[in-house]
């Protein structure tokens, strides 16, 4: 399989990161030939069977305070394709791990029995490692029955050699006092906390570390104002992600997510050192992967990019519309600014949005045997606004501009 549409190398054993664009069933016998036995750590968050339709809530320049709503993805297969397609899935993932790796499945209460029975099939009972509860503070009570405010996360190792480190997320005990504890002073002058049990008298310090237990209340929902939204519908926190991928992974490791819809576990590995393969049917997940990546606080030289975000075209995203652009060379330099575009898909309003408040991303560069290399970029503001525009690169031969609109439609543009 050849990239067409974007960064980097081939599909293989690489030492870069990569996303799929396709469908995780279909991509599986591919990654299955590169990747069997390779990957230490798989997350995955698929549908939950709730039978809704998900979107992408954006904010565009003019409507900063109604943000627009772009489907997603929809989640009403009939329970038992879905159920199908789970165990393809996870007989897959199995395949793909090491003998060192560990699966977490993230559902809900709904489909937990169901799914637990299938990976006790496909795992084995003893490679069961906990059903872990995330437990979030979300709005709205129940009338008719206790109110449902939690996830379940399947944790399953492939072997009894995985690797697991706890001591990699520990916090701080900090000043609370739990379980009694008393706050006394050391004979070094030192405030600790004792308790005593069995007989015994164990003593803390405000920076022994505390570990997580199978239940987690630490880690919040997002709310709709959190900087880390990206207005997917289900994204989750990477504090959630950070601490699977840091427990269960060495830096260098690669991490897989065949449904990776907002881009969390592949943002949370590439923050925690580790390498990614990441799988979505969604062009849009495509986006939001992309500027989750190339929006990290750290700067990124241009030489880097291609090694930052491995891009592969194997569904095809929808194509852009037309975009209007100037181009002036000079001194051995190209510069292209951005004029005008006009979406091939569109909203129900679409006099309203129209124009560079929809290209997402764009970036000039070079085709080089059906791949694009970056060597300029710009991203959309996330809160609203319109793309900056000045786009800057070597005159050489294959100029090319890759731009990506809001709904995930992208292409490649040869400059003449």
């Amino acid at each position: 399989m050849s990239a067409t549409n974007c960064y980097g190398e081939q599909l293989g054993r690489g030492t870069h990161n990569l996303f799929i664009l396709g469908d995780a069933i279909a991509n599986l016998p591919r990654l299955i030939e590169s990747y069997a036995g390779l990957i230490q750590t798989i997350y995955l968050d698929p549908p939950f069977q709730t039978g809704s339709r998900f979107t992408l809530r954006l904010q565009l320049s003019g409507h900063k305070q109604t943000p627009v709503a772009i489907p997603s993805y929809d989640d009403s297969l009939p329970a038992a394709d879905y159920y199908t397609m789970m165990n393809e899935v996870l007989k897959g993932c199995y395949e793909l791990l090491n003998d060192n790796g560990s699966l977490f499945l993230h559902i809900d209460p709904r489909t937990c029995a169901h799914l637990r029975i299938m990976l006790d099939g496909i795992f084995g009972e003893d490679n069961f490692v906990n059903e872990i509860i995330w437990h979030y503070k979300s709005g709205g009570r129940a009338k008719n029955h206790f109110s449902k405010k939690h996830d379940n996360i399947l944790f399953y190792r492939k072997t009894k050699k995985a690797y697991f480190d706890i001591s990699s997320i520990g916090i701080p005990r900090g000043k609370d006092m739990q379980n009694h504890m008393r706050r006394v002073t050391d004979e070094e002058g030192r405030v600790v906390y004792t308790i005593k049990s069995g007989g015994k008298t164990y003593t803390y310090s405000e920076d022994t570390p505390i570990y997580p237990s199978d239940v987690w209340t630490d880690i919040s929902h997002l709310q709709q104002k959190d900087p880390e939204r990206t207005g997917y519908d289900t994204q989750k926190p990477e504090a959630l992600l950070k601490r699977i991928i840091l427990s269960t992974s060495r830096p260098g490791d690669l991490v897989m997510d065949l449904f990776s819809g907002s881009g969390t576990t592949a943002s949370a590995a590439s923050k925690a050192d580790r390498r990614f393969v990441a799988v979505d049917s969604s062009p849009i997940a495509l986006s939001l992967l992309r500027r989750r990546l190339l929006s990290r606080e750290q700067t990124l030289m241009d030489s880097e990019l291609p090694g930052t975000l491995l891009l592969f075209d194997v569904a095809k995203p929808p194509k852009i519309g037309q975009l209007e652009y100037t181009c002036s060379r000079a001194n051995g330099r190209a510069d292209v600014t951005l004029a005008s575009y006009t979406p091939s898909v569109g909203l129900d309003t679409p006099e309203v949005y129209t124009g560079l408040a929809l290209v997402d991303y764009c970036a000039l560069g070079f085709v080089d045997d059906g791949i694009f290399l970056p060597c300029s970029y710009n991203i959309r503001p996330l809160r609203g606004g319109t793309i900056p525009n000045l786009y800057l690169a070597p005159d050489k031969p294959n100029l090319a501009l890759l731009v990506s609109d809001v709904f995930g439609c992208q292409g490649i543009i040869s400059i003449e």
